[in-house]
């Protein structure tokens, strides 16, 4: 799926979505120091790693996106952002350890729950820092009888 019709239907699909990438900014900063490591796992078309540098004017992103258009998408938004905030976040294809907090924001959803996604958390437990933060939000379906 391109980047604009995913802004367009997740919006549908999730009402709070914009809430969501407004909330967990604020969150780490009232949680984290200002000179903080912060890991966006499945960054999207890239809007969560302009709001996590707003929030914290210092801290070094590391953003990863395994889906090739959002990549494109994320780089180009992190292209237009002011030559401060582009020059602190970096892209890459695995994260780093030792991270002061870590998000996954509608991303587990996508890992088949057959073991993977369990693993999956614990990998990004894994790159956090001692004490450090890790932030999910899913997107579930509940089962009813």
């Amino acid at each position: 799926m391109d980047a604009a019709r995913y802004e367009l239907e997740i919006r549908q699909v999730v009402p709070g979505y914009d809430l969501l990438h407004r909330l967990a900014p604020t969150l780490l900063r009232t949680l984290l120091p200002s000179s903080a490591r912060v890991l966006s796992l499945g960054c999207g078309p890239g809007r969560e790693l302009l709001a996590l540098g707003a929030a914290g004017p210092e801290w070094e992103i590391d953003a990863c996106e395994p889906a090739p258009a959002m990549l494109a998408a994320a780089r180009e938004h992190v292209a237009l952002a002011p030559r401060e905030l582009r020059d602190r976040i970096r892209f890459c294809s695995e994260p780093a350890p030792s991270y002061d907090a870590a998000l996954a924001l509608l991303v587990g959803h996508l890992v088949p729950d057959d073991g993977e996604r369990l693993d999956f958390l614990r990998r990004l437990a894994s790159s956090l820092a001692p004490g450090g933060y890790l932030l999910c939000a899913e997107l579930t379906r509940g089962e009813h009888e």
